[in-house]
């Protein structure tokens, strides 16, 4: 078949029109084309991978196939919180990139890639005696993890029964709203949420003056945000908590002056208990709205608060870099920097980088 097509995508008020050519040729199996409701699984585990079925068939059969593409939604998840020209480049490479054709049986529980991987389950897996698919016995050979959150949305498109049934499915599945892309695609997922007003900044000060637990240095710093900014200087701030600990919750409301807030609204209840999820990141005045390449994106919105997992970037030996997603400016150059005990620096206050001064 021949798709010929054009895409208009928008980014910082220019709109760049694309044309969109390919040919392809589909396997013939003799059975009728079939759809589900999300078409969309992964060239492979890490970022830049994102794809949408353009023809699937035999869905949870013993000869099921798809054949997929990166098409504009697809390049926008991915390239996403670049600057414009980069960002076009990125959706230009990534929508140029040759079709996948992926087949899986799904009684057996095997699937193949043409000209690529092979993934098996592992009889363990079929009998049901594994929660999750990033458990390593769940798989007949040895496999990365991302090599599993690929295989892992070829059997959730292809054999929705058979997964269920088998529990393929990624490790945190349950514990709080996750797609089938991993966390590099976007996500706005925090396990607590909650709108406020943080309180006035001299009061805050007073406050962090009162508390013999802060140094005359914090409050310093404080008092000297506040000539500078005014009450921007609470407005956006992030920290960063490696590890299970109630007294740096404590610290961190403290610091921030939530413990003094007024006006909360809980979007999100508590969900932050589970270690697995850690480390975690403080979010005031900012909302993630994507992962990708070890950075954190994120827009401006004062008044919110929110704790996000960031247990795929555990191992992430690199800075963590936060950015603006509009702007792809780098605002924090390494989000570690932002632990406690509480430093005075680049991640400490973060409105004088978003405000541009």
């Amino acid at each position: 078949m021949s798709a010929v097509g054009s895409s208009c995508i928008s980014r910082a008020g220019a709109c760049l029109v694309m044309l969109l050519c390919g040919v392809v040729v589909l396997p013939s199996r003799g059975l009728a084309q079939q759809t589900t409701d999300d078409r969309s699984f992964l060239r492979c585990g890490g970022w830049n991978c994102s794809l949408t079925a353009i023809e699937l068939s035999g869905v949870d059969s013993k000869d099921a196939w798809a054949l997929g593409r990166t098409r504009k939604d697809d390049a926008e998840d991915d390239c996403g919180g670049r600057e414009d020209k980069t960002f076009l480049s990125c959706a230009l490479e990534q929508i140029g990139r040759p079709p996948v054709v992926i087949t899986l049986n799904c009684e057996e529980g095997t699937a193949s890639y043409y000209g690529g991987k092979e993934f098996q389950l592992s009889e363990k897996a079929k009998a049901g005696q594994l929660p999750h698919a990033q458990d390593p016995e769940f798989w007949q050979s040895e496999m990365s993890p991302a090599d599993r959150t690929t295989a892992i949305s070829w059997f959730r498109l292809l054999c929705p029964k058979a997964s269920a049934k088998w529990n393929v499915r990624e490790e945190h599945e349950g514990t709080y709203a996750q797609s089938n892309r991993p966390p590099s695609g976007k996500s706005n997922t925090a396990c607590m949420q909650a709108r406020m007003q943080l309180p006035d900044i001299d009061a805050h000060i007073k406050a962090l003056r009162e508390n013999n637990r802060w140094g005359e240095d914090i409050v310093s710093y404080f008092d000297q945000g506040q000539k500078e900014f005014g009450q921007d200087f609470l407005t956006y701030q992030i920290f960063f908590q490696a590890g299970l600990s109630g007294s740096a919750w404590v610290d961190i409301d403290s610091i921030s002056g939530a413990i003094n807030a007024s006006k909360v609204a809980i979007d999100v209840e508590w969900k932050c208990g589970d270690p697995s999820l850690y480390p975690l990141l403080v979010l005031i005045g900012l909302k993630a709205t994507k992962f990708a390449q070890g950075t954190v994106y994120v827009t401006p919105e004062p008044g919110l608060y929110s704790i996000v997992p960031l247990y795929h970037l555990r191992s992430a030996g690199a800075p963590i870099e936060l950015r603006l997603a509009e702007s792809g400016k780098v605002i924090c150059p390494n989000i570690r920097e932002a632990a406690l005990p509480f430093k005075i620096n680049a991640c400490a206050s973060l409105v004088s980088a978003i405000k541009g001064q």
